[in-house]
C-alpha cells in the first residue's frame, strides 16, 4: 500500500516537473518571438537597402543623361562651327577662282584688242593669251588645293571632337552598384515537449517517495 506522505511528495515532484516544462515552453515562445523580430528587422533593412540602391541608380542615370545631353550639345556646336567655316572657305575659294578667271578674261581681251589695234599677230599674241590662261589655271589649282586641305582639316577636327566627346561619356559612365546581400536566416526555435519534464518529475517523485517511506519506517521501528 502506498504511503500517503510518499504519494504527496511524489505528486509534488510531478507538479514541479510540469511547471518546469511550462516555463521552458514560455522561454521558447519568448525566444521564438525575439528571433522573429530579428528576422523581420533584417528583411526590413534589406528592403530599405534595395530601395536606396534603386533610387541611387535612377539618380546616377538621370545625371548621366543630363551630362550626355550637354556633351552632345557641345559637339553639335563644334560640328556647326566646322561646317560654317568650311562653307565660308568654299565661298572664298569660288570667289578667288572667279576673280582669277575674270582677270584672265580681261587680260586676254586687252591683248586681243591691242593686237588688233596695232595689227600684231602670230606667236606673240598666242603666247600672251596662253600666259593669261596658265595664270588662271594655276590660281584655280591653288584655290582648289587649299579648299581640299580645309576639308581634310575639318574632317580631322570633327573626328577629334567626336572622340573627345566619347571619352567624356565613357569617363562619366556610373560604375555598377554592388549587389545587396540577402540577410542570413535566423534559426527556428522549437517548442520543447512536456514529456521529458513529466517523466523527470515522475522519476524524482518515485525516488523521493521511496526515500520518505524508508525514513518513516525507520522512525517507526
Amino acid at each position: 500500500m502506498c504511503d500517503p506522505v510518499s504519494a504527496i511528495v511524489g505528486g509534488l515532484q510531478v507538479v514541479g516537473g510540469m511547471a518546469e516544462g511550462r516555463a521552458a515552453r514560455g522561454q521558447a515562445r519568448a525566444n521564438a518571438a525575439h528571433s522573429a523580430a530579428i528576422e523581420a528587422n533584417r528583411h526590413q533593412n534589406y528592403a530599405l537597402q534595395i530601395d536606396y540602391q534603386q533610387r541611387l541608380a535612377e539618380f546616377q542615370e538621370n545625371q548621366y543623361l543630363e551630362y550626355g545631353a550637354s556633351v552632345q550639345e557641345s559637339v553639335s556646336a563644334q560640328f556647326g562651327a566646322v561646317m560654317t567655316n568650311l562653307d565660308q572657305q568654299q565661298r572664298k575659294t569660288m570667289q578667288n577662282i572667279n576673280a582669277a578667271s575674270q582677270k584672265a578674261a580681261t587680260g586676254m581681251a586687252f591683248t586681243a584688242a591691242s593686237a588688233a589695234e596695232s595689227g600684231v599677230t602670230g606667236n606673240a599674241v598666242l603666247q600672251s593669251m596662253n600666259a593669261y590662261q596658265q595664270a588662271e589655271a594655276r590660281a584655280s589649282s591653288i584655290e582648289f588645293e587649299n579648299y581640299r586641305s580645309s576639308m581634310r582639316q575639318a574632317q580631322q577636327n570633327a573626328l577629334a571632337y567626336r572622340a573627345r566627346a566619347q571619352s567624356q561619356l565613357n569617363r562619366a559612365l556610373p560604375s555598377p552598384l554592388p549587389p545587396v546581400q540577402l540577410p542570413d536566416p535566423v534559426g527556428a526555435v522549437g517548442q520543447p515537449s512536456m514529456t521529458p519534464y513529466l517523466l523527470n518529475g515522475i522519476a524524482q517523485g518515485i525516488t523521493t517517495g521511496y526515500g520518505v517511506a524508508a525514513d518513516i519506517k525507520a522512525l517507526e521501528g
